[in-house]
C-alpha cells in the first residue's frame, strides 16, 4: 500500500521553502510516495513550485487581538478550511499530516486531529510559534532546529536537519564557479546581503549608509545585495558604483546556493531557514533580527548562533547605527579577519558535534505501520 503524506505549510519562504525540500527528499528516498500539499496562500506564494506537486488552497486568517473585526473574519474563514481540509482528508486518506506552523497550516491541523490522522511538526525556530505549541501536544513528534525549542512543545521532539532546497548545498557548489557566477574578484572578500525571502527596506538603507561611512578601502570590498521585491535595485546599485564597489544587486536569487558560496561574511535577518543555510555553508554572520516578527522569535534564533555556536554577531535594529555597523564590518574585513575565521571554524564545529535525525526519515518512520501493510 503506498504511503500518502499530506503537508500542511503556505506563507513566507521560511515555512515553504523547508516543507518543498522536505517533499521533495521523501520522493527521492521512496519514490513510491504519494505527497500532496495543502495551505494558505499557496496559489499566490512566490516560494512554492506548485508544478511539483498536487495542492489545495485552505482559507485561514490571522486572529490579532487588538483587532476584534478582523479575528471575527478570520474565525469564518477558519471554519470554512477546515471545512475544505476534511473534504480533502476524506479523498487523499493521508497516513501522516506533516505541519509547518503558521496560521497557514492552522485548518489542516486542526481537521487532522479532527479525523484522527497522525501529524508530526517541523519547527526551526528557537521559540516555536503559536500553532506548533499547541498542536505539539496531538502531534507524534515535532522536529527542531534549536534544542532549546523542545522546552516549550509537549510529546516527542527530534533536534532534525534543516529541509534544504536541492540547490541549496555546500557540496554542490565551489567558490570558484560562484565568483564566476557573479563575475566577482578572487582577490576581494565578499558580503552577502540577504533580508531573507521578504526583502528588507530598513535593512537596504542600512547597509547603503553603512558603506558610504565605512571606514577601510571600499574597492577592497565587493557585495552581493539581495533586496527583495519590494525594494528599487537602481539606485541601491549606483551608490555602490559611486562608492568603488563591486556589486551584484538583485531583487532574489533563485541559485541560493551560489550566494551562499560566494559569501565571506552574511549581513541578514535571523529566520530559521537563513541560520540553516549560514551553518550549511560555514558562513560568519552577522544577523540583525526582524524587529516585528512574532514573539520575537528572530532574536532567540541569533542568540544561540552567537551565544551557543559562537558564528555570528547579533545587533538589534533600533538600536544599531550605520556606523556601528560599517565599524563591525572594518573589523571583521581588514583590522582583524582572525575573528571572522574563528566565527567560521566554530559553525564547522558545531556542525561536525551536533547529532541530528534526517527529517524525512523520521516522517517515513512515524507512520504508522498499520497504514505501511
Amino acid at each position: 500500500m503506498k504511503q500518502r503524506v499530506l503537508i500542511a505549510a503556505g506563507g513566507t519562504g521560511g515555512h515553504v521553502y523547508p516543507a518543498v525540500a522536505l517533499a521533495k527528499k521523501i520522493k527521492e528516498e521512496n519514490p513510491e510516495t504519494e505527497i500532496f500539499f495543502a495551505g494558505c496562500s499557496l496559489t499566490e506564494s512566490p516560494y512554492f513550485d506548485r508544478t511539483s506537486f498536487p495542492f489545495k488552497e485552505i482559507n485561514s486568517g490571522k486572529f490579532p487581538l487588538k483587532n476584534p473585526v478582523t479575528c471575527l473574519k478570520s474565525a469564518g474563514k477558519v471554519l470554512s478550511g477546515i471545512y475544505q481540509s476534511r473534504q480533502l482528508i476524506k479523498t487523499f486518506r493521508p497516513d501522516i499530516v506533516v505541519g509547518f506552523g503558521s496560521y497557514h497550516s492552522l485548518p489542516v491541523l486542526i481537521a487532522a486531529k479532527m479525523q484522527n490522522v497522525p501529524m508530526i511538526l517541523h519547527e526551526g525556530n528557537a521559540y516555536p510559534g503559536k500553532v506548533n505549541r499547541f498542536f505539539s501536544g496531538y502531534a507524534k513528534a515535532t522536529g527542531i532546529q534549536f534544542p532549546q525549542a523542545s522546552a516549550y512543545l509537549r510529546n516527542k521532539t527530534y533536534q532534525t536537519t534543516m529541509p534544504l532546497r536541492p540547490n541549496v548545498s555546500h557540496r554542490n557548489i565551489s567558490r570558484k564557479d560562484a565568483l564566476a557566477f557573479y563575475g566577482f574578484n578572487p582577490t576581494k572578500q565578499t558580503v552577502l546581503v540577504f533580508g531573507g525571502s521578504q526583502g528588507a527596506l530598513s535593512l537596504n538603507r542600512l547597509l547603503e549608509q553603512s558603506i558610504a561611512q565605512y571606514p577601510g578601502d571600499p574597492s577592497l570590498l565587493q557585495i552581493l545585495h539581495l533586496t527583495g521585491h519590494i525594494d528599487p535595485q537602481e539606485t541601491l546599485q549606483k551608490n555602490y558604483n559611486a562608492k568603488g564597489v563591486l556589486a551584484v544587486v538583485k531583487p532574489f536569487e533563485e541559485e541560493m546556493g551560489y550566494a551562499w558560496a560566494v559569501a565571506d561574511l552574511m549581513i541578514g535577518r535571523a529566520g530559521a531557514g537563513t541560520i540553516a543555510e549560514a551553518i550549511e555553508f560555514e558562513v560568519p554572520s552577522v544577523f540583525i533580527p526582524y524587529p516585528h516578527a512574532a514573539d520575537d522569535h528572530q532574536t532567540k534564533n541569533g542568540e544561540y548562533m552567537a551565544n551557543t555556536v559562537k558564528g555570528a554577531l547579533l545587533f538589534q535594529e533600533e538600536s544599531l547605527t550605520p556606523k556601528i555597523l560599517s565599524d563591525t564590518l572594518f573589523e571583521l574585513l581588514e583590522k582583524n579577519p582572525e575573528e571572522k575565521e574563528k566565527m567560521k571554524k566554530a559553525v564547522r564545529e558545531y556542525k561536525s558535534t551536533v547529532t541530528q535525525y534526517n527529517m524525512s526519515a523520521l516522517v517515513v518512520e512515524l507512520i504508522p505501520q498499520r497504514s505501511k501493510s
